[in-house]
This record gives structure tokens, sequence and C-alpha cells, in this order.
């Protein structure tokens, strides 16, 4: 057999086998939490208890960087896909002020509330008499969150004439930005209370947030009248001790308040997650054998 020709059969054989992505099995495989049963169960309580009683709840989930609680949170999310009929998750991440992302004041917030709006215009119950609801509540303060938070302008102008947008500059000004305070928490407040599932918000490392969102999330958690909604913080604690927003915003909420803390896994829970992924799929075996049948062929 020539080059030409064993070069032939193993494109041939790599073509009809079934490649395993290792990145794939394993964020397959650790779908299910190892040894984080007991915080899930409080994370999943906490949603419940938003949804059955349609309350407001803040969740700080504190840890060091890489022990997994952004894991924890997005398996609530896909749980909330699993098991609910809607989704209404949506999330904003905080970057450290001296890496090359560039990041906007409140930027983050607005990256949360964006995804909420794209989740509501996308929702089997939020009709229009709803979507006239919310502007009819936010009056004139939509054209602040029309600055802010882009993706909004499908939502309102099929019942606003005015397209007169406001410059970004002004909302630095302290009277915009009380505007825009107030603005958030209507919108938040007629949205979530509208709708038949929990709204969850996930602030992810928010350790780093600039000054201008720390200040808009105090005044969402103080307000009393904001129902069906339950906001997240991922919190590295490494760095909190020269920041302690997390801190701050917690006694700044008036709402119920959970802190979960994630430590070291236990040896055993350790074993467990290397068994799930060393024996995840039987996709592993037909790779070997494939790969064995390329070695023949030399």
């Amino acid at each position: 057999m020539n080059a030409s020709e064993i070069n032939s059969k193993c494109m041939t054989s790599i073509s009809s086998m079934t490649l395993v992505d290792p990145v794939a099995v394993m964020h397959e495989t650790s779908k299910a939490l190892c040894g984080r049963d007991d915080e899930f169960r409080e994370l999943l309580n906490s949603y419940h208890r938003v949804k059955e009683n349609r309350t407001f709840e803040q969740v700080v989930v504190r840890g060091e960087s890489g022990i997994g609680k952004t894991k924890l949170v997005t398996t609530l999310r896909d749980y909330i896909v699993r098991e609910e009929k809607e989704c209404f998750f949506c999330r904003g991440k905080y970057y450290r002020k001296d890496t090359d992302y560039e990041q906007d004041p409140y930027s983050e917030i607005a990256a949360a509330f964006s995804d909420l709006c794209d989740l509501i215009l996308q929702s089997k119950e939020f009709n229009e008499e709803k979507q006239i609801r919310v502007k009819e509540e936010l009056d004139t303060d939509a054209e602040v969150l029309r600055n802010v938070i882009t993706n909004i302008n499908p939502f309102l102008e099929p019942y606003e004439g005015d397209q007169n947008y406001i410059s970004h500059d002004i909302i630095s000004t302290y009277q915009s930005f009380a505007r825009l305070k107030v603005a958030l928490k209507k919108f938040l407040r007629v949205v979530a209370s509208s709708l038949e599932y929990p709204v969850v918000i996930f602030f992810d490392d928010v350790q780093w947030a600039d000054q201008g969102s720390s200040c808009l999330l105090k005044t969402i958690l103080q307000d009393k009248q904001i129902k069906n909604v339950m906001i997240i913080h991922g919190e590295r604690i490494e760095e909190a001790p020269s920041t302690n927003i997390s801190l701050d915003l917690k006694s700044t909420c008036i709402n119920y308040d959970v802190e979960i803390s994630l430590g070291n896994l236990s040896e055993q829970s350790v074993k467990d997650m290397i068994i799930a992924i060393l024996s995840s799929s039987k996709k592993d075996s037909v790779l070997s054998s494939n790969l064995g049948s390329l070695g023949d062929l030399a």
C-alpha cells in the first residue's frame, strides 16, 4: 500500500469516527455538582421562596477564585430552564479595572437589564397590555433607560412617540443619575410583578463593581415594592477586604438575605468528579477503537 492509499484510508477513517471533545465531556459531566449539594439546595430554596411567596431576596455566593461560584449559580439557571415553563435569568459580570477590558460605569447592570429585555420580549406571557403598563409606569423616565439599556427601544417604541434621546454625558449629572435610579426601580418593579416566574439577576465578581453600579444596586435592594425578584452576587473573598462592596450591599438590603460560602471540596468529592469525567460517555471507547484502527493502517 503506497503513501497515497494510506492517506486516503486515514481520511476516510477519521471522517467516520465520532471524536470526543474533552472540554465538552467535562462540561457535560460536571452538570452534576460534586460536593455542593447543600449549597445548591440553599440556593434553590431561595428561588422557590421567591417564586411561591413573590418576595425579593438577595443571595451572596462567596469563595476564592475558581472555587465554583459561577458554576453553582449557572446550575440554578439550568434547573430553571429544565423545570420551568419560562426562564428569566440574566447576568452581568464585572472586571478588574487594571485589565484590558474597558468597562463603562454601571455597564454590567445595563447588560443584565438588556438580557432581561430580550427574555421579556421572547416570553409568551408578556403581552401588549403588559407592555403598555410598563410604558405608563416609566412615563418620562423611559428616556433615561433608553440611553443606558439600548435594546429597551423595541420594548417601548410601539407605544412611545417621542424619540428624543438624551446624551450619554447628561447621565453623569446628579439629576439624571437620580432619574436613572428611579427608572430602574420602576422598570424592575412593574416587569417582575407582571411575570409568573421570578426574575433572577446574577452579578458576577461584584467585588469589582464601580461606584455607580454599587449605588444603583443599593437603590434596588432598598425598594420595598420590588417583588418576584432574586438577585445573586458572586464575590471573590481574596479581593473583598479591599472593597467590602458585598458587605455594604448586604447591610443595605431590607429584604431576605442569604449568604453561601464555598470552601474547598472534600477528597471524596474530588474523586467523584474525576470518576464522572473519566467514565462519562461511551464515545471514549469509540474514539480509542478508531484510533487503534488508524495504527493498523501504518
